[in-house]
């Protein structure tokens, strides 16, 4: 079989009309038409005007107000904005995930699971700490998977920061660690 030739008008060959080039008239008109209706602009009584205009700059004035953030210690002109993105933060931390505390776990922890205790105990951390990740030499899916593994034993409680996970040390567990003695009591 002999491929049949395909006619010009139906190839896919594209001409400079459809890509959108522009060819200008060869022929440009001299002059624009003038435009022979008036119209006639009714008459406004001038008191009328006036309140209007102040009523329009009052409105104006109000307008701006608000787009100006106030002044309260000269943070400079984004602090409104800095303000808003801080408060949908603050806005965005989701209530403390936490478990009942298994005391087996707690007792027979590994020796990256006590690590994470430790520094859970000293500061809140997400799984991509880096001080953490480094020591522990481990990788932040790891990290992740020891964090959740002491979360749903009741040792670590979570919360959600924005769209990071942080992670703390519940204060069953902190008890239990102080009843043991591996706390003091003024150290809880």
């Amino acid at each position: 079989p002999t491929p049949e030739p395909i006619p010009e008008e139906e190839s896919a060959m594209m001409i400079h009309d459809e890509v959108g080039i522009f060819s200008p008239p060869s022929e440009a008109p001299a002059s624009l038409p003038e435009m022979e209706e008036v119209f006639e602009m009714p008459a406004v009584e001038p008191s009328r005007t006036r309140s209007d205009r102040s009523d329009i700059a009052a409105a104006l004035t109000d307008f701006l107000s608000l787009l100006q953030p106030a002044s309260t210690g000269g943070s400079g002109p984004h602090e409104g904005l800095l303000r808003f993105l801080q408060d949908r933060v603050n806005q965005r931390q989701g209530p403390r995930e936490s478990h009942a505390l298994d005391k087996h776990v707690l007792g027979t922890l590994t020796s990256s699971e006590s690590y994470v205790v430790s520094v859970a105990h000293e500061r809140d951390f997400s799984p991509s700490d880096a001080f953490l990740l480094e020591h522990l030499n481990i990788k932040r899916a790891r990290l992740s998977q020891i964090s959740n593994r002491l979360l749903k034993c009741g040792i670590l409680q979570a919360r959600q920061v924005g769209r990071n996970r942080k992670f703390s040390l519940t204060q069953a567990a902190r008890a239990q660690l102080v009843a043991w003695g591996a706390l003091q009591g003024g150290e809880a």
